[in-house]
């Protein structure tokens, strides 16, 4: 952060480039005390407006930010991306956050609210809470100090920055204290799930409860991120999984103007071999390519891109994959799934070497039979394109060939899961559901070639 003044602040950042060696475009946002990007507002006033336009691959740029109210803290984050925002943009990482208080006299202290207000968590895990000062009218005072308390260190305990770590099964309640006045959340310690299966490194069941609270969508904090963009409330968790779980992640189709996702970053180590597993159940009927994207890292050099889209008979799906070329870029099934069917998905992931992989994906219906693996998944897209003298391969033929995906140049990073709603500029605001469930990744076991 540059500098401040009662009612604005001037942001400062060096400029990068949009993956293909164009300066990237950049949004910007803002929020009160603690930023959650999702939750965030984008930069409406001053030379921050967003979007805010590139100029030069590595220039040091400065832009201002204007009708900030006065002696607030804020914190202000940035991303980068190409395209158009809410059409097509491809995004990158998420900036370091910059935190400042605008200048004036100060308000004092009226009250403290501390979110969530009731949290459940099992013992060794931990939870974010978040206090929010605000003057008499209710209004959030940013910039002020806080201090947190545990009125039962045996059972759980806080740290100086409100995160809760369960200890031992029981209550207690949390207090956050700012200018002598005080806030509370209750906090229940349970019992810790049994271990997962050996040989399984990440599993989601969202057996935290339902609703779209963070705890909730996060699955008791299992996931590491949860993004809203235009804050549509598109997941959530309900009741009524497949046959042997009680829940699912619930994804709202909004149309191409909002996206979500949740992700778990670092799930595997990079260029390792693995095996995901989870179940999928479309009831949406939007005609074209809502996106859900598997296996994903911040810049969009994805393992497998998801795109699904409808038709009068069911839903088919393509996967994009790195790695490959011009007309082998894009994959699909010959299969046409059912709505309103629970279906099992599995990857597996190998590398034939530190930057080459093969991904063999297969689909199953609920009852357990396969329905479509190597080689039902068909090259797609550019229709009857040549590629090697055929226009008619199929991941088995492509790698039985003895070619592979080539994930060099930073692709062999793709260690963060992500699953959600990517829009799509043709998608339809159909107001229906699709759904997840039962997430595993593991790295011992694979009945596939």
């Amino acid at each position: 952060m540059a500098s401040v003044t009662d009612t604005s602040v001037a942001l400062s950042f060096t400029e990068v480039t949009d993956g293909t060696g164009q300066p990237a475009s950049y949004d910007i946002r803002w929020a009160v005390g603690a930023i959650s990007w999702s939750s965030a507002t984008d930069v409406t006033r001053g030379s921050c407006t967003v979007p805010v336009a590139g100029s030069a691959i590595g220039a040091k740029r400065s832009c201002t930010v204007l009708g900030l109210a006065s002696v607030t803290g804020y914190q202000f984050q940035l991303i980068a991306f190409r395209g158009t925002l809410n059409v097509n943009a491809v995004f990158g990482a998420l900036s370091n956050v910059a935190s400042g208080t605008t200048t004036g006299t100060a308000v004092p202290v009226a009250s403290v609210t501390v979110t969530p207000a009731t949290v459940s968590i099992p013992v060794g895990q931990t939870v974010q809470l978040a206090a929010m000062p605000k003057d008499a009218n209710n209004n959030p005072l940013g910039g002020r100090v806080v201090t947190w308390a545990t009125s039962n260190a045996a059972v759980a305990t806080v740290s100086t920055g409100g995160l809760v770590s369960g200890v031992a099964v029981g209550s207690a309640t949390l207090t956050a204290t700012s200018e002598g006045q005080s806030g509370t959340a209750a906090v229940t310690v349970t019992v810790p799930p049994p271990p997962p299966p050996g040989g399984v490194i990440f599993q989601s069941d969202w057996t935290s409860g339902t609703g779209n609270t963070s705890q909730v969508v996060t699955d008791g904090n299992r996931w590491t991120h949860w993004f809203e963009f235009n804050s549509g409330g598109l997941l959530s968790v309900v009741a009524g999984g497949p046959s042997g779980y009680a829940n699912a992640l619930r994804v709202q189709q909004r149309g191409p103007a909002y996206s979500a996702v949740v992700t778990k970053e670092t799930f595997v180590p990079q260029s390792t071999d693995f095996y995901l597993r989870y179940y999928m159940r479309n009831d949406d009927t939007s005609p074209v390519g809502d996106h859900i994207v598997t296996a994903d890292i911040y810049n969009y050099s994805w393992l497998t891109y998801m795109r699904k889209s409808g038709g009068s008979s069911g839903w088919t799906f393509v996967m994009l994959l790195p790695g490959g070329g011009y007309p082998l870029l894009d994959w699909g099934p010959t299969v046409t799934l059912a709505r309103g069917a629970w279906y099992r998905f599995e990857y597996f992931v190998h590398f034939t070497d530190a930057t080459h992989m093969q991904v063999h994906p297969r689909v199953y219906d609920a009852a357990g039979t396969l329905l479509a693996s190597d080689a039902d998944f068909q090259q797609q897209d550019y229709g009857s394109a040549v590629w090697n003298g055929r226009s008619n391969w199929t991941l088995a033929s492509y790698y039985a060939a003895g070619f592979s995906l080539d994930v060099s140049g930073g692709l062999a990073n793709l260690t963060t899961l992500g699953f959600g709603n990517n829009g799509q500029a043709l998608a339809l605001d159909t107001g229906l559901y699709w759904y997840f469930a039962g997430v595993q990744v593991r790295t011992d076991t694979w009945s596939g070639p």
